[in-house]
């Protein structure tokens, strides 16, 4: 009688032991991918209709007051985007040229976040611009360009070489392509300089 006692005791122990392992198995599962599941039907099933809600897809601010950049959300933009007409490549453009031409910048940024901003975006619209047809009016977009304006330009080149790109090779390659053919403003006497002497 007792040997039968132990054998159900251990046949118990082993059932026991199997549905915790489960368990916990499926509650790493569950969080694991929870994770994942809301920032995709965040990005489905909430779109974005205005630049202000957009931004909160593309950045927040660290409890230490630095950007965090949402890389899993323009990863999932450059996956999802098939033509330039889709709605987030659409408020990627828009997002970017408002970060780079409003005057003066957002205030929620200071130029050197927002060049950091502004860098991320340009660079996934050219990740993104590689995946048009020849047919779509965005195809070969030189969206550098919203760097480049004289009253600008010579602001984000100093932060991208001051941080190289932030290791961002298209924004990189097409920048250093384009910029050198405008004069550095540091360079040049203003008008009232010139009176003055």
């Amino acid at each position: 009688m007792r040997f039968i006692f132990q054998i159900n005791s251990l046949k118990y122990q082993k059932v026991i032991t199997v549905n915790c392992i489960l368990v916990i198995f499926l509650m790493i599962i569950s969080c694991g991918s929870g994770k994942s599941i809301t920032e995709n039907n965040l990005l489905k099933n909430e779109k974005p209709k205005d630049l202000a809600s957009f931004k909160k897809f593309i950045w927040s601010r660290n409890t230490d007051s630095t950007i965090k950049i949402n890389k899993k959300n323009l990863k999932y933009i450059y996956r999802t985007v098939k033509r330039g007409e889709d709605v987030y490549f659409r408020l990627l453009d828009n997002y970017s040229n408002y970060l780079t031409l409003s005057k003066p910048i957002p205030e929620e940024l200071s130029l050197s976040e927002n060049a950091y901003v502004s860098a991320y975006l340009v660079e996934y619209l050219y990740k993104c611009n590689k995946k048009f047809k020849n047919e779509d009016v965005f195809k070969n977009t030189k969206w550098v360009n919203t760097f480049l304006a004289p009253r600008i330009a010579n602001k984000y080149n100093r932060e991208f070489k001051k941080h190289d790109y932030y290791g961002l090779k298209l924004l990189k390659k097409h920048h250093l392509k384009h910029y050198f053919q405008y004069i550095e403003e540091d360079t040049i006497p203003s008008k009232k300089r010139i009176i003055e002497d």
